[in-house]
């Protein structure tokens, strides 16, 4: 693994972590991840738009996950 990858890991890995905690909070509450999301969009001077399109982006991607987990329960269950 090259030096510049450790490093990349380094400063970025706490998005993951981000990432995770705002998925469990949104799916364990109902309240939404944007609860710990624009916190944090708002910590990292995302402006308004910014922050729109990137909530727009993570919701269209949790989404398409679940849409595509129950499309395979449902064919799996099916045959």
């Amino acid at each position: 693994m090259s030096p510049i990858a450790i490093e990349d890991i380094r400063e970025y890995g706490v998005f993951s972590f981000i990432g995770l905690l705002g998925g469990i909070f949104a799916n364990s509450t109902g309240a939404g991840g944007g609860v710990v999301f624009i916190p944090l969009f708002n910590q990292l001077n995302f402006t308004e738009q910014q922050s729109i399109a990137t909530s727009f982006a993570i919701q269209c991607f949790g989404m398409t996950a679940g849409a595509f987990t129950w499309w395979f329960h449902y064919h799996s269950k099916k045959t």
